[in-house]
Order: structure tokens, then C-alpha cells, then sequence
């Protein structure tokens, strides 16, 4: 640790401190449990490209929106 302590505070890239409860942090991470769940969607399909590509052209917009979520 860097001895400030947890207390229910994290920083994010940009250096700004926020409470583990804001919104933000909920946001992240239903945008994560999304894309985790349509790559799980993904490793199950069978020979349906099609479907497989708009999967994976629908993660790949999630993992453009982080850096927006502020």
C-alpha cells in the first residue's frame, strides 16, 4: 500500500478520487459483466459466423466507450 488506506475511496487513472459507491465504478462494471457475458455468447455458437462477428464488433464498441465514462 501507499499508506493512505482503503476507506472506501479508489483513484482512477486520471488521479481523481472517488467513493467505491459512485456510480461511475457501477458503470465500469456492468459495461465488463456485458462484455464478459456476449464473449461467453460467443464461445458457444457453431459455425454461425455471422452472429459471432456482430458479437464481436458489440464488444468492441464496450471497450471503446471506457475511456467516456466519467
Amino acid at each position: 500500500t501507499r499508506g493512505t488506506g482503503d476507506h472506501g475511496i479508489s483513484d482512477l487513472n486520471n488521479r481523481i478520487r472517488l467513493s467505491k459507491t459512485s456510480i461511475y465504478f457501477q458503470v465500469i462494471g456492468d459495461i465488463d459483466e456485458l462484455n464478459c457475458q456476449i464473449g461467453i455468447a460467443r464461445s458457444c455458437l457453431n459455425n454461425d459466423i455471422i452472429t459471432h462477428e456482430q458479437l464481436y464488433n458489440i464488444q468492441k464498441v464496450l471497450e471503446n466507450i471506457h475511456p467516456y465514462v466519467r
